[in-house]
């Protein structure tokens, strides 16, 4: 997870709630980034930044003051890591697992320096007494690749092709539009992950999902918040190319193959000629949807209490066990399978963005629709570290499928599950997901 605190010009301090000690005020939606405060209690943490200047490595403290009402403070920026700063400097604070780092993202070019370096080769945690240092590297994480992540809207300047932009709790978004249907895009940040399963997921996991290894996304890029609704398919195809089973404009568009993912790409460029769209590979997929976090699913560890009965799965995915509950549409599938974790008779997909998004403002990455990816079939993992990997082959006539979908039992519900269909399948279970290539 990723929070971007504006570090703001003086005339600007008044208007955002900052005071005029320089203390920048970090909304209340972006508090589940630190550690929670115990009932009644004020808290400071001491944030040591590190940075480079001269050859040399030098640090100021940067003080974070929590308070019980459930507000945050960080105090002033240090001028002499900002220098001639402007309303356009941001501190880019990271969390992935327990694990914290900060970097500087500013405006212009040639201003950088060897800072993000130096910022590079620290990582930073809450201990007990709440003081949040940076610490070297232990050697086990030598060998991982540092990535410094630049905001994408830092120079206040949208991509052209957007028709909407902002920043809220979950990060900065773009949106596209149309023929009046607009899908909303979310970051996601270049960064590093472990793929597959882990020996926690020992009982869950498939073969194909094993070893767990260290992927490096180079990266950033946008991608669609949720799996392509089939209004948008319709605004770009035409409404007699929409063959999904359950039809209704704000749910995913389905029964569309890895051959029909390629001609909405060609079609879309005819609307926005400057928007390369395309399928992520398969390593950027369960990156964005593990979106920093490690466990079977983004909200953390799977117990399963029957085939379709984890309770985890309830409140962020559509899938087996839930698919049918209040179920609205005329048409729906026949859900006689057992062990569901509710009753219901019919099911199928479900509205769009109903379910909770990880911390990256994805949507139904698990559950809904399984989702299309680049890749030609399997890639075969190993135990050595990869940077961007993609199982390429043009005349494939399979590639991967990642997310689980409406009719999915809990088992496939994972970060880590992976399938191969043949590229010209076409159920009510598989839809896809953008992104800006």
């Amino acid at each position: 997870m990723s929070i971007f605190i504006k570090r703001l010009a003086a005339n600007e301090l008044g208007e955002t709630g900052a005071n005029t000690r320089g203390e920048i005020y970090i909304p209340k939606s972006c508090l589940s980034f630190f550690p929670a405060l115990a009932e009644g209690s004020v808290r400071r943490a001491t944030f040591s930044l590190y940075w480079g200047q001269k050859g040399q490595e030098k640090h100021a403290a940067i003080n974070l003051s929590l308070y019980r009402k459930g507000e945050a403070h960080l105090h002033r920026i240090p001028d002499e890591i900002l220098g001639s700063a402007t309303s356009g400097d941001i501190l880019m604070l990271q969390k992935s697992g327990g694990v914290y780092a900060a970097s500087i993202v500013r405006q212009g070019e040639g201003r950088f320096d060897d800072l993000n370096a130096a910022l590079g080769d620290k990582t930073a945690r809450f201990d007990e007494d709440t003081h949040l240092s940076l610490r070297a590297r232990s050697p086990a994480r030598a060998k991982q690749t540092s990535v410094v992540t630049h905001h994408p809207l830092a120079d206040g300047i949208a991509p052209a092709w957007t028709s909407g932009w902002g920043e809220d709790a979950w990060g900065p978004f773009v949106e596209l539009t149309v023929k009046d249907v607009t899908q909303r895009l979310r970051w996601i940040p270049a960064g590093r992950f472990q793929m597959g399963s882990s020996s926690d997921d020992e009982n869950l996991a498939g073969d194909i999902e094993k070893p767990q290894h260290w992927v490096e996304i180079s990266r950033g890029f946008w991608m669609f918040d949720t799996p392509t609704t089939q209004e948008l398919w319709e605004a770009v195809m035409g409404k007699s190319e929409n063959r999904s089973e359950f039809r209704s404009l704000l749910h995913p568009v389905e029964r569309v193959s890895w051959d029909d993912c390629q001609l909405f790409f060609e079609k879309f460029s005819e609307f926005a000629p400057e928007v390369k769209l395309g399928l992520p590979t398969e390593a950027e997929w369960e990156y964005a949807c593990r979106a920093g976090t490690t466990d079977a699913t983004y909200a953390g560890a799977m117990e399963i209490l029957g085939l379709n009965d984890a309770p985890i799965l309830d409140s962020i995915a559509w899938y087996g066990g839930n698919c049918g509950i209040e179920w609205k549409l005329k048409e729906g599938n026949d859900t006689s399978w057992g062990e569901k974790q509710y009753d219901f008779e019919k099911g199928g997909t479900r509205v769009v963005a109903t379910r909770v998004p990880n911390s990256w403002g994805l949507y139904d990455t698990l559950g809904n629709v399984c989702e299309w990816c680049r890749d030609a079939s399997y890639r075969d993992y190993a135990d050595e570290a990869v940077i961007d990997p993609f199982q390429d082959g043009e005349a494939s006539t399979a590639r991967v499928i990642r997310g689980g979908s409406w009719n999915s039992n809990a088992r496939n519900m994972r970060a880590a599950y992976r399938n191969a269909p043949p590229t010209g399948l076409r159920l009510s279970s598989f839809g896809f997901r953008c992104r800006i290539l």
